[in-house]
């Protein structure tokens, strides 16, 4: 079939609804014969017709051939660059296009918002020999634009692992490690060189990985991040490097990242020195937390756990924290037999209750119901360890801080008896099985083409290559939340716990993460508070970088909440973070201008600042609790900011943040 010019010009007048209905037509064609009409209709794009610019891409099909001989003169007919061509490029996709783009993020005449268009064309597709290699560049380069660069730096560490993982033995990433490794004086730099060291598994790089884990005078974060990689090597040598950081003392912050990478190689060296903490009381009672969490969260240190308590020989000091994670242990078969060897501390025998219906209609107390709530998360009934009200608790299930304005007193029962009953999609369970006979369920936290992550009921990740899998994950029939946690209440407790979430009826948000600077210099007295390091209340830029203490150059990056809520600034900062002071910023996004409240508990002193304005200062020295303050502030419709200023004398030091409303708030920045 052949379009001469009259016809062209004739369809061109036609409505963009009969236009689109060409297009489809034109998928059933073959590229020969379709090419006339395909460009001259391309071009009819108004910059506005989503289904328009749908219609185009479903012209080209799905083939991969069929679409390279389409879109082969893409650069041909579209020449120049303007919103409309990126909206084709972005809907299309033409591999033609891409080393064009890296040149088009160096032109002066473009605007800042369509090269976050171009980078963002780049940073999704999936040509890691085009479109990864530019970005890697954009990352390298010391001309790139500081926000364009911290986007590229965030684009490799995304991808590099799975669609760009060519890019792991390029010449150029490799030069990239090395210039990070060796720019000591910035240590954003550096700290992402250690972190691609892993994603890349550059191995020529890991005895340097072994100095930083060791060195009590490295930077804090770099030494964090190299024990964490060794984790990935099962080597003797690095077995015994994470060895002598636990039995150095003056590493005791480091203490927990070292378990975990021991758990995580599953050597029989590795398993030995996580076994012997356990046996030495001594040692046990400065890494217990850990040590148990590390072992529960690996088959074969779950399988020790187990015949340690089936041979009487587990600590009576441990047993129950021991039981509390093996109940919950992602391993089905091992789990079944932890039910039997540890049987919950049972005050409550469910088939004793009285029904629902019963239930619902007895009024507790929620001054009791809000303690039992509180220690919750130390306690077998575990509600804390798994929900966050009002900033206090885990990240496994979802905030409760509203659940008595959603749910009715006999739905809340119902969701503490019979959680299996209706699984709400943020309960939902996956089970994967792997090649090599392992079960695995938890909450689904992301998947790739290559790789799946889930998040079982210890809150512990666990990412498998798609490779390694016995075939597609399967929905699990079991809510994550036990349906056995009851049993640590008595009947009175369980009303009355009842009751108290009934009155949770406000909304509130606890930033997952949040964009930190520091230490600075700070002082004694709080000193610090008064003094101006850099970091503006005003517009925040990313890209904004500063002279830290020891006249470190340091800039934004990104600290989240601990397991139970608290942001510990001390060991994000080690030793450094005496006598200082650091700057944490979030954004908020209010659908309505409303009233709220920040509920926030220090250690030590803070200024709260809320859309740049002052709101609460107190000069203390004291342990951080939840909800120590209530600061009563303004919501604007919109964007909100959020910046903290906290000093620091000694150690511990961290604080609680919670932000309450009437209608709920979402997380921007």
């Amino acid at each position: 079939m052949e379009f001469d010019e009259v016809a062209i010009r004739n369809i061109s007048k036609e409505s963009p609804g009969v236009l689109r209905e060409d297009l489809l037509f034109l998928a059933k064609l073959p590229p020969n014969e379709m090419l006339p009409l395909f460009y001259p209709l391309a071009k009819l794009y108004d910059g506005q017709d989503i289904f328009y610019r749908a219609a185009l891409n479903i012209a080209c099909g799905t083939d991969p051939k069929r679409r390279e001989a389409i879109l082969a003169d893409f650069d041909k007919h579209f020449p120049e660059w303007n919103d409309k061509v990126a909206d084709l490029v972005w809907e299309l996709r033409p591999a033609s296009v891409l080393p064009r783009l890296g040149k088009l993020l160096e032109d002066p005449k473009l605007t800042a918002a369509q090269k976050g268009r171009i980078f963002d064309i780049l940073a999704t597709s999936d040509d890691a020999g085009s479109a990864g290699e530019i970005v890697l560049k954009l990352a390298a380069g010391r001309e790139t634009q500081p926000a364009l660069r911290v986007a590229a730096w965030d684009a490799i560490m995304k991808y590099l692992p799975n669609k760009w993982s060519p890019l792991k033995k390029s010449k150029e990433l490799d030069a990239f490690i090395t210039q990070g490794l060796e720019n000591s004086a910035n240590r954003e730099d550096r700290d992402r060189a250690v972190i691609l060291i892993g994603l890349a598994e550059q191995t020529k790089h890991y005895p340097l990985l072994r100095t930083y884990a060791t060195n009590v005078s490295e930077n804090n974060t770099v030494r964090a991040l190299a024990i964490k990689l060794l984790g990935n090597l099962k080597t003797k040598q690095d077995v015994e490097t994470l060895g002598r950081v636990i039995d150095d003392e003056l590493s005791r912050a480091f203490h927990p990242a070292a378990v975990e990478s021991l758990a995580q190689m599953q050597t029989p060296e590795s398993l030995a020195i996580l076994q012997k903490l356990v046996l030495d009381k001594k040692s046990y009672l400065v890494n217990s937390q850990a040590v148990l969490s590390a072992l529960a969260g690996t088959r074969s240190g779950t399988v020790w756990l187990l015949q340690l308590k089936e041979q009487n020989k587990m600590p009576a000091e441990m047993v129950a924290d021991a039981g509390r994670l093996l109940r919950n242990s992602p391993f089905q078969g091992e789990r079944n037999k932890a039910m039997l060897l540890f049987p919950p501390a049972g005050r409550l025998d469910p088939k004793k209750l009285p029904p629902i219906t019963e239930l619902v209609k007895r009024k507790g107390n929620a001054a009791r119901g809000e303690a039992i709530m509180a220690a919750s998360i130390k306690s077998e009934a575990q509600c804390l360890r798994c929900h966050t009200v009002r900033g206090v608790g885990g990240n496994i299930g979802p905030d409760q801080s509203m659940i008595g304005k959603k749910a009715s007193r006999e739905n809340l029962y119902e969701s503490i008896l019979l959680p299996s009953k209706a699984i709400a999609d943020q309960q939902l369970q996956w089970k994967v099985n792997t090649l090599d006979e392992k079960t695995i369920t938890g909450l689904l936290v992301e998947e790739t083409p290559t790789s799946i992550t889930l998040r079982d009921a210890n809150g512990k990740d666990h990412t498998f290559a798609t490779k390694d899998l016995e075939g597609p994950k399967q929905k699990s029939l079991v809510s994550i939340m036990p349906d056995n946690l009851v049993a640590a209440l008595t009947e009175d407790e369980l009303v009355d716990l009842v009751e108290y979430l009934l009155t949770l009826k406000t909304a509130s948000i606890s930033p997952e993460r949040w964009f930190i600077a520091g230490p600075f210099p700070g002082g004694n007295n709080n000193v610090g508070l008064d003094q101006d390091h850099g970091p503006k209340r005003g517009p925040f830029d990313l890209k904004t970088q500063f002279k830290g203490k020891n006249d470190i150059v340091i800039g934004w990056r990104k600290i989240s909440p601990n397991a139970v809520g608290y942001i510990d600034l001390a060991t994000y900062h080690g030793d450094t973070g005496a006598d200082s002071v650091s700057y944490l910023y979030a954004e908020v996004d209010s659908p309505v201008d409303q009233d709220g409240a920040v509920l926030i508990g220090h250690d030590d002193g803070a200024n709260l600042y809320v859309n740049g304005e002052l709101k609460h200062t107190g000069k203390l020295t004291r342990a951080a609790a939840p909800e120590q303050n209530k600061v009563a502030v303004k919501l604007k419709k919109g964007k909100n900011t959020i910046m903290i200023q906290i000093a620091n004398g000694d150690n511990p030091h961290g604080l609680y943040f919670a932000l309450t409303s009437g209608e709920e708030l979402k997380l921007v920045k």
